[in-house]
C-alpha cells in the first residue's frame, strides 16, 4: 500500500534541507577560496573579487565606522547562571543553546573575515574589562552579566569599559535587568537605565514585518532579522543619545540598534535566539558600523570581476547575500 506524506511532514522536510542545507554551506565555507581588494581611484574605489564561481556581490562604502575589531570575546561560562528564553528550532538543526549559539559565532564571525573571535569565561571578562575598551568587541548572549564586571550600579566595570571605547553586542534578555552569580540570577531594579538613561526595555513578545529603509544599513548590509524584542524604544532614549537603528520596525523599537556610550558603543539585535539574530549579529559586527556611520555607496550584482564605488573610509564586501559565505572589511587609504 502507497502512504502519501502529509503536507505538514512535506514543509517539515523542506524546511530541514533548507535550514541544515544553508547552515551547511556557510560553515563550511573556506575562506581562503574568495577575495577582494580595493584601490583608490581619485574620489572613487575600485573593488576586484574573486568569488570562485558564480555568487551574489553586495559592498557599501563607508564614512564614521569603525575598524575591524582588535579581538572579539564571546561570554559563555557554564558555571554561571543565565536568564534568556528557551527557543525552538526547525526539525534537524542544532539546539540554539547559549553554547552552541557561542560556538556558532565563532564560525560565523571567521567567513567574514573576523578571525580572532573567542570564547571567556567570567574571570578572563573581568581581567578583559580591568584594560582600556578601545577596538575590543564583546558579544553577551546569556540574558545576564556575571557578577565579576556588573554589580546594579553605575561604578560597573562594564560601564566603564565601554565608556572608554568598548564595543557591547547584546542579544537576547533585557540588558542590564540582571546580575549572573555561580548559584542564582538577581534581579536589578531600573538596570536598563544604567546603559541607556530610561527604562526604555521591556520583553514584550513581537515581530515586525515592516522593513526600515529609511536607514540604507538595512538592505546594504542584508539585514534579515525581524524581531524587535528586547530592544530600546527610541522615543524614550534621551535626548543627547547618538544613536542609529535599521533593519525591521514595530514603529518604536527596531531590529537592530546601535548606540553611544561615552567613546564605545551598545549595539542590541532583538528578540530571543535566532538563526537571523545571529547572522545578522555577525554581520554588524564584521562591517564595523558604528552609532554615527555614513553609506556613501552601495552595490549589488551576480558575480562582477570589477566595479566601482564612491570613496568612503571603509567598503565592506560579502557574498551570499543573506547566507554569507563570504566577507571582509577592507580600510580605505
Amino acid at each position: 500500500m502507497n502512504v502519501r506524506p502529509s503536507a505538514p511532514v512535506i514543509i517539515a522536510i523542506v524546511l530541514l534541507i533548507v535550514v541544515v542545507g544553508g547552515e551547511l554551506m556557510i560553515m563550511d565555507s573556506d575562506h581562503q577560496k574568495f577575495s577582494s581588494d580595493v584601490s583608490v581611484d581619485g574620489d572613487s574605489i575600485n573593488i576586484m573579487t574573486d568569488t570562485n564561481g558564480s555568487h551574489v556581490v553586495n559592498a557599501v562604502s563607508m564614512d564614521d565606522s569603525y575598524g575591524s575589531p582588535k579581538n572579539v570575546f564571546i561570554y559563555f561560562d557554564r558555571t554561571y547562571q543565565s536568564a534568556y528564553d528557551d527557543v525552538r528550532v526547525a526539525i534537524g538543526a542544532r539546539p540554539l543553546t547559549e553554547e552552541n549559539y557561542a560556538k556558532m559565532m565563532i564560525e560565523t564571525l571567521n567567513v567574514r573575515d573576523v578571525s580572532c573571535a573567542s570564547l571567556i569565561d567570567a574571570s578572563k571578562m573581568k581581567s578583559v574589562m580591568e584594560m582600556e575598551g578601545d577596538g575590543v568587541a564583546i558579544v553577551v548572549l546569556s540574558g545576564a552579566l556575571p557578577d565579576t564586571v556588573y554589580d546594579g550600579t553605575s561604578d560597573s566595570t562594564i560601564l566603564k569599559w565601554i565608556s572608554s571605547g568598548g564595543r557591547l553586542y547584546w542579544a537576547g534578555g533585557i540588558i542590564g535587568n540582571y546580575v549572573s552569580h555561580l548559584d542564582s540570577v538577581e534581579k536589578i531594579q531600573n538596570g536598563v537605565s544604567l546603559f541607556f538613561g530610561s527604562e526604555c526595555i521591556d520583553d514584550t513578545v513581537t515581530q515586525s514585518f515592516d522593513k526600515y529603509y529609511a536607514n540604507p544599513l538595512t538592505e546594504s548590509l542584508s539585514i534579515i532579522n525581524n524581531n524587535v524584542r528586547y530592544s530600546p524604544r527610541i522615543s524614550e532614549l534621551p535626548d543627547d543619545q547618538s544613536f542609529q537603528v535599521f533593519g525591521y520596525t514595530d514603529g518604536d523599537r527596531y531590529s537592530s540598534f546601535i548606540g553611544s556610550y561615552g567613546s564605545g558603543c551598545i549595539c542590541i539585535v532583538g528578540g530571543d535566539y535566532s538563526d537571523y539574530q545571529r547572522i545578522d549579529l555577525a554581520q554588524i559586527i564584521a562591517s564595523g558600523i558604528s552609532p554615527s556611520t555614513k553609506v556613501k555607496d552601495t552595490f549589488e550584482g551576480d558575480s562582477p570581476s570589477t566595479f566601482e564605488l564612491k570613496k568612503g573610509e571603509t567598503v565592506y564586501v560579502y557574498y551570499g547575500g543573506d547566507l554569507t559565505i563570504y566577507g571582509k572589511l577592507h580600510e580605505v587609504a
